[in-house]
């Protein structure tokens, strides 16, 4: 492993597995793992029901969503290769200690921060998993393969091959789970007859048709499933069933990897296969958790409307989105300050999201502040041979936060679509 760095680590990996008469090899070496970087995080108890990243997706992405769900004021790492995380939301959170005191600084300039918002809005992702389990993916009902007369599969494996065979459809072979997805009766029951393929019979268990696939309302997604298993339609009964090579639920969010191989000896006819298991559907936007209630109406009158609306999947509790609302909304109702000052020399351990306290002038003097600031940028200049200079942005930051309003988030559940 290549790093950037312009000294040398402080460990070594011995190689003791050498090969015969002194010939080395690295794939023979020891091998360990070990940070290469350090964490001075805090911890924010919010236990998440699903989480996934997806092929293409950045974990800086994440790492971002998961510092607005925690209204983090520090994130990332800082000019020692140290990830730091400080969050208002941390199980211990009490106001930063004031790193230093910037006193004697020229250039100063104030203005007041008046774009404000007027209208929080906090929406929450709301992640369910269907109680029992059910029929989520049906060969039959699929699409991919042949019909026969009869309304079923009529497959043929031969002996060690395997199903759906790689020649036809390619590796790997991937079930969707908003396809194909089975359903009780009219009169919502279920039984051994709503296996796609079964007939409708004297049981009265059935679905007359083609079947019908999973209705989600608008803000619903199937982002996984769970407890899962494959429930097969053989000619001849359980004992000619293929074996099950490949159920893979992890890989994909919407659908899973499957493979059969038939090792019993003979040629066997699947006439359909299903995918049985617990859907996790994840609801978001304009249904589930919403808190709206944070308006200065005066404001939007005067002003216009200046909305801030903050929402993504690592928001998942009512007790967070209500927390997350109250906080932005103090944050926003008041007018506070932005300084901009210069200070002779390089600056170099103050660093974006430190706490410092600013002091100009004095009692009695033309100017006489004594602020409580965040840092929000340091730029550092100068000439070669020169001490340089630093110009440095701060906020004036909202202190004592205290969670304590009774406006809550309500919860909005849309109607489901209807069914024939």
């Amino acid at each position: 492993m290549l790093t950037q760095s312009d000294r040398a680590y402080e460990w070594f990996v011995l190689n003791d597995n050498d090969g015969a008469a002194g010939d080395e090899s690295a794939d023979d070496a020891d091998y360990s793992t070990y940070d290469t970087h350090g964490f001075a995080v805090d911890v924010v108890t919010i236990q998440h029901g699903w989480a996934r990243i997806e092929p293409g997706d950045t974990p800086w992405d994440h790492i971002k969503d998961l510092a607005q769900a925690c209204i983090a004021y520090k994130c990332g790492f800082n000019e020692c290769g140290v990830f730091i995380f400080r969050a208002i939301l941390g199980d211990t959170f009490s106001d930063p200690a004031s790193m230093e005191t910037i006193t004697a600084a020229r250039d100063i300039t104030a203005i007041l921060q008046t774009e404000r918002a007027n209208k929080i809005l906090v929406q929450g992702t709301y992640i369910t998993i269907t109680a029992t389990p059910r029929y989520i993916w049906a060969a039959a009902r699929s699409g991919a393969f042949i019909m026969q007369n009869d309304g079923r599969l009529a497959e043929v494996v031969a002996n060690g091959a395997t199903w759906p065979p790689s020649a036809t459809y390619g590796s790997p072979f991937l079930c969707r789970y908003d396809f194909g997805i089975v359903q009780p009766d009219r009169r919502g029951r279920t039984g051994p007859g709503t296996i796609p393929g079964a007939p409708v019979s004297a049981t009265g268990f059935g679905v007359s048709g083609p079947g019908r696939t999973q209705q989600l309302i608008d803000g619903q997604e199937i982002i996984g499933a769970t407890n899962a298993s494959l429930s097969q339609v053989v000619d001849g009964g359980t004992p000619n069933f293929l074996t099950v090579t490949t159920l893979d639920l992890t890989t994909y969010a919407n659908g899973a990897v499957i493979l059969l191989t038939n090792s019993t000896g003979a040629q066997r006819t699947i006439r359909d296969v299903v995918l049985y298991g617990k859907l996790v559907i994840k609801t978001t936007g304009t249904v589930g958790f919403v808190h709206d209630s944070f308006v200065d109406w005066d404001r939007v009158e005067a002003e216009g409307e200046h909305v801030l609306q903050i929402v993504n999947d690592y928001i998942i509790t009512k007790a967070q989105v209500e927390k997350i609302a109250n906080w932005h909304w103090k944050y926003n109702k008041d007018v506070r300050h932005q300084y901009r000052i210069t200070k002779s020399g390089a600056w170099y351990h103050l660093e974006p999201g430190d706490t410092v306290t600013l002091t100009i002038g004095g009692a009695g003097q033309e100017e006489n502040i004594s602020a409580t600031c965040r840092i929000v940028s340091v730029q550092n200049e100068g000439m070669a041979g020169s001490l340089g200079q630093s110009t440095i942005v701060l906020d004036e930051i909202m202190e004592g936060f205290v969670y304590d309003s009774t406006a809550l988030a309500r919860f909005v559940a849309a109607s489901m679509r209807g069914t024939n």
